[in-house]
C-alpha cells in the first residue's frame, strides 16, 4: 500500500467508523424502533456476546466510541418496517477495531424480551430491501475530503452459524486528493434464541477475508447461546 493509499484508507476508516456505529447498532433495520426495557441480566448477556480484542488478529487498535448503541432507526424510501411492538431488553456494541491498512471490524448484539420478538425483528429487517438503506448510508458519509460512490450492493450466501444468518455486501469507489481506490463494506447478522448479533467489516483494495468473517460470526453465534 502506497503512502497515498494509506491516507485514503485512514480517511475512509474514520468516515466508515461513524456509519458503522449506526449501522451495526441498528442491525440495518430502518423504520420505527423497538421499545427498550433494559434488564441487567440481558444487558450483561449482550455485552458478553460481542467481539473483544482477543478475537481480532494482531495489528488492530481498539477505538471505543461508547458502549450504548444508537437506537435511532435508519430510514429510506420503500423500506421502513414498524418494530414498535417489539421490546429489546439488552444491547451492547464492541469497540471498533481498526488496522493501518484500512480495515475496520465492529460488532453489536441485542437481546429481546421473547423468542417471538427476536424472530419478528429478524423477519421484518433481515431482507434484501434493507440493502438500499445501507447503500444510502454509505453514500452519505461522503464529505469534502472523501467521496464515496457505491458501485454494487448484494445479498450473499451467509455462513451457516446460529439459527439464522444473513450477509450483505456493498462495494464502492472512494476518492480523496485525486486518488480513487476500491472499498468493501460487509454487514453480517446471526440470531439464536432471544438474541442476535451484527458483524461489520470494511476494507480497502481487497475484499474482507471470508475466513475471518466466518470465524468472527461463529464466535458471535456461540456467545448468543445462554
Amino acid at each position: 500500500m502506497t503512502p497515498m493509499q494509506r491516507t485514503v484508507a485512514a480517511r475512509l476508516g474514520l468516515a466508515v467508523l461513524g456509519a458503522a456505529v449506526i449501522t451495526a447498532s441498528a442491525g440495518a433495520a430502518p423504520g420505527d424502533p423497538e421499545r427498550r426495557d433494559i434488564r441487567p441480566a440481558d444487558q450483561a448477556w449482550a455485552a458478553r456476546a460481542n467481539l473483544r480484542a482477543a478475537d481480532i488478529p494482531p495489528g488492530y487498535v481498539a477505538t471505543r466510541s461508547g458502549t450504548k448503541p444508537n437506537s435511532a432507526p435508519l430510514r429510506c424510501s420503500g423500506f421502513q418496517p414498524d418494530l414498535s411492538d417489539l421490546t429489546i431488553t439488552g444491547e451492547a456494541r464492541s469497540p471498533a477495531f481498526q488496522s493501518r491498512t484500512g480495515t475496520t471490524i465492529l460488532s453489536a448484539a441485542e437481546v429481546y424480551v421473547s423468542f417471538h420478538d427476536e424472530r419478528e425483528s429478524w423477519r421484518r429487517t433481515a431482507r434484501r430491501e434493507a440493502l438500499r438503506c445501507v447503500k444510502r448510508l454509505m453514500e452519505q458519509i461522503s464529505s469534502q475530503n472523501v467521496r464515496v460512490e457505491v458501485t454494487s450492493s448484494t445479498v450473499r450466501a451467509a455462513p451457516r452459524v446460529g439459527e439464522r444468518s444473513v450477509s450483505f455486501r456493498i462495494v464502492a469507489k472512494v476518492t480523496t486528493q485525486g486518488v480513487t481506490i476500491a472499498a468493501w463494506f460487509d454487514l453480517l447478522g446471526v440470531s439464536r434464541g432471544r438474541a442476535d448479533a451484527t458483524l461489520m467489516t470494511s476494507t480497502v483494495l481487497n475484499p474482507p477475508s471470508a475466513a475471518l468473517e466466518r470465524n468472527l460470526l461463529g464466535k458471535l453465534a456461540r456467545r448468543l447461546k445462554r
